[in-house]
């Protein structure tokens, strides 16, 4: 799969000279992704795969959170609260869950 990824993000060629490569890498990113999990899905139905596989890939930059899936996977981050934010408990530092992405049931369910 990533060399699936790197090839797609590298079909549009090199960077103009003066572009910003993250702001390039981040715009042609979506794109990679989509392409990358389309060709390795139809290549598993090229092989009359039909197993119900799953899979998820997460990108983390300074900037941004990328998440691409395929079946019914759960990508979830654990947000920690901002420095001097008050708890129930002196010592603990209080976490929010935030799921990242939809799954893709096979019924159609999200």
């Amino acid at each position: 799969m990533l060399d699936r990824i790197v090839r797609a993000l590298d079909a549009p060629g090199p960077v103009p000279a003066g572009a910003d490569a993250d702001d390039a890498f981040e715009a042609r990113l979506p794109a990679a992704l989509r392409d990358a999990f389309a060709a390795c899905d139809a290549e598993f139905l090229a092989k009359d795969v039909h197993s119900g596989a799953t899979a998820i890939a997460v990108l983390l930059t300074p900037s941004s959170i990328t998440v691409a899936n395929a079946g019914d996977c759960r990508a979830v981050v654990g947000v920690a609260a901002p420095p001097g934010a008050t708890t129930a408990e002196p010592a603990a530092v209080e976490v929010t869950v935030r799921q990242l992405n939809e799954e893709h049931k096979p019924d159609g369910r999200r």
